[in-house]
């Protein structure tokens, strides 16, 4: 549901998801089904996630599927390494554990668009990546 309303509406907030239009919501459905099967194996292939189920946010994929609802080719070059230091800001900074809905819509509009336009994405709104020894200990990321 956050998908489809987040590239229906570009924003997945509860209110948002329950006012989607019917018939847009209808049009929208083939198109987001098959960006779902997209992202999945573009992340088998580019990630080494053989399964959704080792992901450690469900809601990373939503930016996925809008990207690829966007569009429809697979990523390349810039655009392909852009989406992958999204994809390990997102993992290693915990970045899906609270405030989901306003996190995706943000991440929609300063990074996935952007990257669409094949510009570079502001990361402001994305915490450096600090992966030192103490700070992955500290993390618990990995223990």
């Amino acid at each position: 549901m956050q998908a489809i309303s987040i590239c229906v509406q570009k924003s997945c907030r509860r209110k948002d998801i329950l006012s989607i239009d019917k018939q847009a919501f209808i049009d929208a459905w083939n198109d987001v089904d098959k960006a779902f099967d997209e992202v999945i194996d573009f992340m088998k292939s580019n990630y080494g996630i053989p399964v959704s189920k080792l992901l450690p946010y469900d809601a990373l994929l939503v930016p996925f599927v809008y990207y690829f609802y966007k569009n429809k080719k697979k990523p390349e070059g810039e655009n392909a390494r852009n989406l992958k230091d999204y994809f390990w800001r997102c993992v290693l900074n915990k970045r899906f554990t609270e405030g989901v809905e306003g996190k995706i819509a943000i991440d929609c509009a300063n990074v996935i668009d952007p990257i669409l336009l094949k510009r570079k994405p502001e990361n402001k709104s994305l915490e450096p990546v600090n992966i030192s020894c103490e700070n992955l200990k500290k993390m618990d990321i990995f223990l």
